[in-house]
């Protein structure tokens, strides 16, 4: 909730004078284009940032993999039984 506050209400002080000064100086379409372009900007940043981690954690997933062999799998007959005690 704290994060929810600084970005939608904590942060309209600052970006409400920049879009004001932005809109009397050249008009609102410039300024829709301007929000427009800087909200698929930021998507766009997000989208890759993603893919980049998400390669990351494959990669490290597979090198791990790698490097540990894994068990082969126990039947139950191989099982030990639980002892009471």
């Amino acid at each position: 909730m704290a994060l929810y506050g600084v970005v939608f209400l904590g942060s309209t002080p600052i970006g409400a004078p920049v879009v004001g000064l932005l809109g009397e100086r050249f008009g609102p379409r410039v300024d829709f284009l301007l929000a427009g372009g800087l909200a698929l900007a930021m998507g766009a940043g997000v989208l890759l940032l993603a893919r980049r981690a998400r390669s990351r954690l494959r990669s490290g997933l597979a090198s791990s993999a790698a490097d540990h062999e894994l068990p082969a799998r126990v039947t139950e007959a191989e099982m030990p039984l639980p002892t009471s005690g």
